[in-house]
């Protein structure tokens, strides 16, 4: 709730108690969002790291380094469908900006 203090801008006499109102009113009413649609299953992690992972091995066009880089992505993305985890507990990975 935004307090009447804040109604308006001070020095330009621009009248935003309408505004801090309208705030209020929707905040009353929000709802939290389901996050069901984040959910992944562990099998289609561990599916799509080792697609990665053939993707990687049976590349022509990709040097040394990069399919080096994304095994390693792929082993991360297939590793994390075996380990039951919460993001709050999660390391900060950070996998390779192509991936």
């Amino acid at each position: 709730m935004l307090p009447a203090a804040h109604s308006t801008i001070h020095g330009s006499g621009l009248e935003l108690g309408w505004l801090a109102e309208l705030a209020n009113d929707l905040a009353l009413v929000a709802q939290p969002h389901s996050k069901f649609d984040r959910f992944v299953l562990p099998e289609r992690l561990i599916e799509g790291g080792m697609t990665l992972i053939q993707e990687a091995e049976h590349s022509e066009t990709m040097t040394k380094l990069a399919q080096a880089i994304q095994v390693r992505n792929a082993l991360m993305v297939a590793c994390s469908g075996f380990i039951p985890s919460d993001a709050r507990t999660l390391p900060p990975w950070r996998l390779a900006a192509a991936w």
